[in-house]
């Protein structure tokens, strides 16, 4: 049984199995002041022979989520600390970790330690942004083709021609060794790594308590602006480590959906609706 906090966690184990074990947990009600807190207390029943002595082992462990330190116990301590799951669990084991450790042992600032794992997770997923900045170059480049196909078939209520016209444009993709997903899918292969770093920072106990630039504690948001109540899909405050990345999220995706082909469809709206607003927004 284990009780986990954000960094430190409270580990029960008996070498010899319980006969029963019961974990409850109680939420706190709404008009209670501590109701972000809850309740937790397990219960759990060992089966000992009458009228003998015996020894029964147990084992605890109360400290920090560090993932070293967990896993030098050999009972897979280390598993409490979450990393991402199944899909990216083994990224943030064998590849994020490790670099962690390694430039920790050089640099003692964790803000320098973080910019350089941007850095280097950056170099790594270069050729994959290198082919999606490619084959976008390549459709805006076939611009002015598929205007020409556009104009030969203008009649987007006639399914027969939209048939032909979108044949035509494949066709045309085909010769020029283009593909409208070219630029989609290679992008949509570095979210798992960007996702194993989204969840190591958050539950690495390096951060707590650590300062860089303007933010007093890297563990946590670096608020700006405390607003005092909570606004719908804002929260109570304004980070401006999260107003940065929606600046460059939408500067980066404003210069990509202008060279795009389409740019000026309106069929293209509510892509450029979600690229432009909603994923800074989110």
């Amino acid at each position: 049984f284990a009780f986990q906090q954000q960094f430190f966690s409270t580990i029960f184990r008996a070498p010899n199995q319980m006969a029963s074990a019961e974990l409850s947990i109680n939420f706190r009600p709404e008009d209670d002041p501590q109701r972000n807190l809850m309740d937790c207390s397990a219960k759990m029943r060992s089966e000992l022979p009458v009228g003998k002595n015996v020894t029964v082992p147990f084992e605890f462990y109360f400290g920090p989520n560090h993932y070293q330190t967990l896993k030098s116990y050999d009972q897979k301590f280390e598993k409490i600390i979450p990393l991402g799951g199944w899909l990216v669990g083994w990224f943030t084991k064998y590849f994020i970790i490790p670099m962690f450790d390694f430039f920790h042992r050089f640099i003692s600032s964790f803000g320098l330690i973080i910019l350089l794992m941007t850095l280097v997770i950056k170099i790594v997923v270069f050729p994959l942004t290198y082919k999606s900045f490619s084959s976008s170059a390549k459709i805006s480049a076939l611009k002015p083709e598929i205007d020409k196909i556009n104009a030969k078939y203008p009649h987007a209520d006639n399914q027969q021609e939209q048939l032909k016209k979108q044949q035509a444009i494949m066709n045309l993709y085909k010769r020029a060794g283009a593909s409208p997903m070219g630029g989609c899918l290679p992008t949509l292969l570095t979210f798992p790594i960007l996702w194993a770093m989204f969840r190591f920072f958050p539950a690495s106990i390096e951060l707590r308590q650590q300062s860089f630039l303007w933010c007093h504690d890297l563990s946590a948001y670096d608020s700006i602006v405390d607003f005092g109540v909570r606004i719908p899909l804002l929260g109570d405050h304004l980070s401006l480590f999260a107003l940065l990345m929606a600046a460059t999220m939408w500067i980066y995706s404003k210069i990509t959906m202008g060279s795009q082909p389409n740019a000026n469809d309106p069929s293209a709206a509510s892509m450029r609706f979600m690229s432009l607003w909603m994923m800074p927004i989110m």
